[in-house]
């Protein structure tokens, strides 16, 4: 999934600050002038199925919504079908 634009250290430091109050704010750490999340999620592991690609779906959407902004897709996994509604 490609997504238009790029990250900013505005965009993260609003994303961070949707959490204020509900995860340790040592939860996002300051790199490369952006601010990420200490955890992040890849896409590696699976097979090319459609439930498969179901479940990395929900699991992103899960992780984003609850402030996990580090995603990892490898070029292997090229060809998973992820996306993702944009609100």
């Amino acid at each position: 999934m490609k997504l238009p634009g790029f990250a900013t250290r505005e965009g993260t430091d609003r994303y961070r600050r949707r959490f204020d109050g509900k995860i340790p704010r040592e939860h996002f750490r300051s790199m490369n002038g952006l601010w990420t999340s200490s955890i992040g999620i890849g896409t590696y592991l699976g097979n090319h199925d459609d439930a498969t690609d179901k479940q990395y779906r929900e699991a992103i959407a899960r992780a984003v919504e609850s402030g996990c902004n580090v995603i990892i897709s490898r070029s292997r996994r090229a060809r998973r079908r992820i996306r993702l509604q944009r609100d």
